[in-house]
Formats: structure tokens, sequence, C-alpha cells
């Protein structure tokens, strides 16, 4: 027998499952972390107390534009770099940026806040979803890239604002997360060859 819930009860189920996707795995990953994100917090050390990066000769910095997010949010925050290692910065942005894109997608309060408690409950440390790492903040920005293509997408004509922000957000990608910025560039070139086939495709219908 299916239950029918109203709107109302389902976007209190949607909430109770939000809140558990942000409180399990503070207690799940509670003192867990990845083995590179010392040599990580090292490099945000450095800038803090030096004010840029030594470059290391014949090793390229990979993560830039991550070590100096991670000094300005020490100095903002008035916290030690390793302070870092453990600290939940990563938590609420990613699991409001994935319940949002996984909204859009199901528009289901229910569906979203679920996969979102999936997700974030998922792997073997903390790391990458919940405290301060390169490819955490890299989703940060490559969901907020899905959310704007989605608006770009549902727009008659694109709004210069929203590409401006498009274009600064992946800017931002490359200097953060080199895996996340292949991924983008690949999605990328997924929606403008769907959208070019469209196009050839309303092209010949029409003549």
């Amino acid at each position: 027998m299916f239950v029918i819930l109203s709107r109302s009860q389902k976007n209190k189920i949607g909430l109770i499952l939000f809140l558990m996707a942000t409180s399990i795995p503070l207690l799940l990953f509670n003192g867990t972390a990845d083995a590179f994100i010392p040599k990580h917090i090292a490099r945000v050390e450095e800038i803090s107390h030096v004010g840029g990066l030594i470059e290391e000769e014949g090793r390229v910095i990979q993560v830039p534009g991550f070590y100096v997010l991670g000094a300005i949010i020490t100095f903002v925050g008035g916290l030690a770099p390793e302070e870092l290692i453990f600290f939940p910065i990563q938590l609420i942005p990613y699991a409001v940026l994935f319940f949002t894109v996984i909204y859009r997608v199901s528009g289901n309060s229910i569906v979203a806040s679920l996969i979102t408690l999936i997700e974030l409950c998922s792997g073997t440390t903390g790391t990458a979803k919940i405290f301060f790492w390169p490819h955490g903040i890299g989703h940060l920005l490559f969901f907020s890239m899905l959310l704007l293509i989605f608006m770009l997408l549902k727009q008659d004509r694109f709004s210069k604002p929203l590409i401006f922000l498009a274009v600064i957000t992946g800017s931002s990608l490359v200097y953060i997360s080199y895996n996340l910025t292949a991924m983008t560039l690949l999605l990328l070139a997924v929606v403008m060859t769907v959208l070019a086939v469209f196009y050839l495709m309303s092209l010949k219908y029409n003549n």
C-alpha cells in the first residue's frame, strides 16, 4: 500500500535527511584525514609566513589557488594552518551545492537529500568532502558550474552575468583542482556538442 505524502511532509522528510547528511559525517569521519593533506597544509603555512609560494626546482605547483585560499581562510578566520586538517569547512557548502544539483535533476527533495546523505557518508576519510582538500574545493566550483549551466540552458538568450560567472568559476578551478578542471572541460565539450547537434537538426527540419 502506497502512502501519499503531502508537499509539506515531503519537505520535512527531506529536511531531516539533509540535517542527517550534515551531522552524521562529522561523527563518522571524526579525526580521519588523507595522508597527503599535511603536505598541502605545509604549503598553506608557507604562504602565511613567507607571503608566497617557494617554487622547487624541477617541480610544478599544481594547485596554487588552493594554497592561497587556505592562507586567506586562516588569516580571515584566525585559524592556525594545521587546524584546517580537521576543520569541517567544506561540509555545508558541499552538502548545499550537491543537494541543489541533484534536486534540479530529480525535482524531489527526499531523493536529493537521501543521495546527499549517501554521498557525504561514502569514502574512507572526511578530507575530500568535509575538511580542506584541493579536489573538495574543486567540487564546490564544479557543482557551481553545473548550476550555472542549468540556468543558462533554461534561458532563451544567454545571460552575460551568468556567462561571466561561469568563466570566473572555470578560471578559478584551473588553479584549484586539475581533476575537476578536466571534468569541466569534458562536460562543456559534451554540452557544446549536444547544442550543436540540436542546432543542426533544427536547421534541417526548418528547411
